[in-house]
C-alpha cells in the first residue's frame, strides 16, 4: 500500500465535512466581498439611519451574547483539568462581552459621526472590542492546546481578564473623546486608524495560519471554526478600513461578518466543550458494548470448553472408579488391595467433586438475580433434614431445626438458596468422621444498618472443625478472589461464599466453641428475604 497523502484542515479535494465547510466559508466570503467591493462605491446601500442603527444594534447585542456564551460554555461545566488555551479564550471572550455591551450602552453617541469631528466613547468600546477578540485569538493559537490547568489557575486567568477590562473602561473614561481617528464610521481617515487596522488584520491573518497549521496536524474540527472566524475577521476589519459612511455597502458587510464570526468562534468552542465529549461518550458506550459483547461470547465458549473437558474427564474416570469398586466388594481381594481401591475412590471421588465445582463456579456470574424466586425455608429444611437422614442411615445424625412460627419464611434466591444450605449441611455430615453427629440449624430474622431485611440460617456442628487459616482465607470478600481459594474442605464452600455474594447475601464461618476449631464449626448463612415478605415485615 501506498503512503497516504497528508489531510489538512483545508483540502479542495473535499474529503471530509469539516474540510468542505472551510472551503465554502472562504469561497463564499471572498465571492460576497468582492460582489459588494463593486457596488459601494455607488453610494448608501441603506438610505435610513434608523434601519442601519437596528442592525449594528442587533449585531453588537449578538456578539455581546455570543461573547458571554463563549465564556460560559467554556468555564461553567465540571471542574477538571482543562487546556490553557480553551480558559484563555473563555475569559477573553468575556472582556469582548464586557466591552460590546460598554458600546450598546454608550452607542447612540456614534449614530452621526459623519457630521460630528468628536470622538465618541462608544467608538472607542467598539474598537477595543476588536482588539480584544483579534488578540484573544492570536495568543490562543500560540499556546499549546495540550497544556492543562487546574482551577486555580483558571481563576487567575480570569482575575487578569477582569482586570483588562477594568483597564479599558478606566481609559474610555479617560481618553475615549482624544481618538477621533479610532472611530470606524469617520469620514476622516488618518494614519492612526489604518495602523491598528492594518496591524488587526494582519493578527487575524496569522491567527488563521496558526490554527490551519494545529488543524493539519490534529485533524481537529475546532480548529477549521477557528480558522473560519480568523479569516472572517480579516475581512471585517478591511472593510473598517475601506468604508466611508455608516451606510455603504461595507459597513454592512463589516457588520455580517462580525456576526458570523463570533458565533463560528461559539459554534468552535462548542464543539470543543459539548459535541466532543459527546461523541467519545458514544464511542466510548460503543467500545464498553463491543467488549461486553466480546466478554460473554469468550465466557460462552469456555463454558462449552469446560463441559466437553468435564465430559471427557468423567468418562476417563469412571472406568477406574468401577474397577476400585469391584476390588472392594470382592471377597476374594487382599485387604491391602482394598485399601489402595479405598485411596483410588476417595481421589476419583474428588476429581468429580472438583468438576462439579468448576461448572458451579463458571456459572457464577452468570446467575440472573432478577430472575430468581423465592423459597420456602420450613419446608426446605424439612425436606433436606428427611432425605439426609435416608442417605446416611447408618449415621446416628441428629438435627435440631429452630425455626420461628411465622407462617412465611422465604428467602430470595430459589435453586441457588437451595443449593447454598444443602452444600452447608452436606459438609457439616461430611466432614464429622464420627458416626454420630450432633447439627443445629437455627432461623431468625435480622436487618442491616440500611434496613434491608435478611433471614439468617445458623448450622452448628461438632465435627473436626475449620483451622483458623481456612477460615481466614474463607472470610475474604470476592475481591480477593486469589487468597479464597485454599486446599481440600474449602473447595466447594468457597463457590457457595461466591455464589452466597452474588445473590446478596454472604457467609461467615466461626468456631462454634470461640477459640476452640476442634469443638466444631457455626457456619452463618445470610440470605435477603423475599421481596413481598421483607415489605410486609417492614
Amino acid at each position: 500500500m501506498g503512503e497516504q497523502p497528508e489531510t489538512g484542515i483545508i483540502d479542495f479535494n473535499l474529503v471530509d465535512g469539516e474540510q468542505r465547510g472551510l472551503a465554502i466559508t472562504v469561497a463564499l466570503a471572498t465571492m460576497i466581498f468582492f460582489a459588494v467591493s463593486i457596488f459601494a462605491s455607488s453610494g448608501s446601500v441603506i438610505e435610513d439611519p434608523t434601519v442601519s442603527s437596528t442592525l449594528r444594534f442587533t449585531a453588537q447585542t449578538i456578539v455581546m451574547f455570543v461573547s458571554f456564551g463563549v465564556f460560559f460554555i467554556l468555564w461553567l461545566p465540571p471542574k477538571e483539568r482543562k487546556s490553557v488555551q480553551i480558559i484563555f479564550i473563555a475569559v477573553g471572550f468575556l472582556s469582548t462581552g464586557f466591552l460590546t455591551f460598554a458600546n450598546i450602552m454608550t452607542c447612540a453617541e456614534q449614530l452621526n459621526i459623519v457630521e460630528s469631528a468628536e470622538a465618541p466613547v462608544g467608538s472607542f468600546f467598539h474598537m477595543m472590542s476588536g482588539i480584544t477578540m483579534t488578540g484573544t485569538l492570536l495568543i490562543a493559537a500560540y499556546i499549546p492546546s495540550h497544556r492543562r490547568v487546574v482551577r486555580n489557575e483558571s481563576n487567575l486567568l480570569l482575575l487578569g481578564s477582569l482586570t483588562y477590562t477594568a483597564i479599558v473602561v478606566t481609559m474610555a473614561a479617560l481618553f475615549g473623546s482624544a481618538f477621533p481617528s479610532l472611530c470606524p464610521h469617520d469620514a476622516n481617515v488618518d494614519a492612526t486608524r489604518m495602523i491598528i487596522e492594518f496591524v488587526m488584520i494582519g493578527a487575524l491573518f496569522v491567527a488563521m495560519a496558526k490554527y490551519y497549521a494545529i488543524g493539519r496536524s490534529t485533524h481537529d474540527r475546532t480548529f477549521s471554526y477557528l480558522a473560519c472566524a480568523a479569516f472572517l475577521g480579516t475581512y471585517i476589519h478591511i472593510a473598517f478600513t475601506i468604508h466611508k459612511n455608516p451606510y455603504d455597502g461595507y459597513s454592512l458587510l463589516s457588520t455580517l461578518f462580525t456576526i458570523a464570526s463570533f458565533v463560528l468562534v461559539f459554534v468552535a468552542l462548542f464543539s470543543t466543550s459539548v459535541i466532543q465529549p459527546y461523541d467519545r461518550l458514544k464511542k466510548a458506550q460503543k467500545h464498553a458494548e463491543r467488549r461486553r459483547m466480546e466478554a460473554e461470547a469468550a465466557t460462552v465458549k469456555a463454558q462449552t470448553y469446560l463441559d466437553f473437558l468435564g465430559h471427557d474427564i468423567v468418562n476417563m474416570i469412571s472406568p477406574v472408579m468401577n474397577r476400585a469398586e469391584i476390588i472392594l466388594q470382592s471377597q476374594y481381594s487382599p485387604e491391602e488391595d482394598k485399601e489402595e481401591a479405598r485411596k483410588i475412590v476417595e481421589q476419583v471421588q474428588k476429581a468429580a467433586s472438583l468438576i462439579v465445582n468448576l461448572g458451579r463456579l463458571s456459572r457464577t456470574d452468570r446467575i440472573d438475580v432478577n430472575g430468581l424466586g423465592a423459597v420456602d425455608l420450613r419446608a426446605l429444611l424439612t425436606n433436606l433434614v428427611r432425605t439426609r437422614r435416608e442417605t446416611h442411615h447408618a449415621m446416628d445424625l441428629r438435627v435440631d431445626v429452630r425455626i420461628p412460627d411465622d407462617p412465611d419464611i422465604r428467602v430470595l434466591g430459589g435453586s441457588v438458596a437451595e443449593e447454598i444450605i444443602a452444600e452447608i449441611f452436606d459438609n457439616a455430615i461430611k466432614h464429622s468422621r464420627k458416626k454420630s453427629t450432633s447439627i443445629t440449624i437455627s432461623v431468625f430474622p435480622e436487618k442491616n444498618n440500611k434496613n434491608k431485611a435478611f433471614w439468617i440460617v445458623e448450622v452448628l456442628d461438632d465435627g473436626l472443625g475449620i483451622p483458623d487459616h481456612t477460615k481466614s482465607a474463607l472470610n475474604i470478600t470476592s475481591s480477593d478472589l486469589e487468597k479464597r481459594f485454599t486446599r481440600g474442605v474449602a473447595s466447594s464452600l468457597t463457590i457457595m461464599f461466591l455464589i452466597a455474594e452474588r445473590i446478596g447475601g454472604r457467609i461467615r464461618i466461626e468456631d462454634r466453641v470461640p477459640g476452640d476449631y476442634t469443638q466444631g464449626t457455626r457456619v452463618v448463612i445470610t440470605l435477603p428475604m423475599a421481596p413481598e415478605q421483607a415489605h410486609t415485615d417492614a
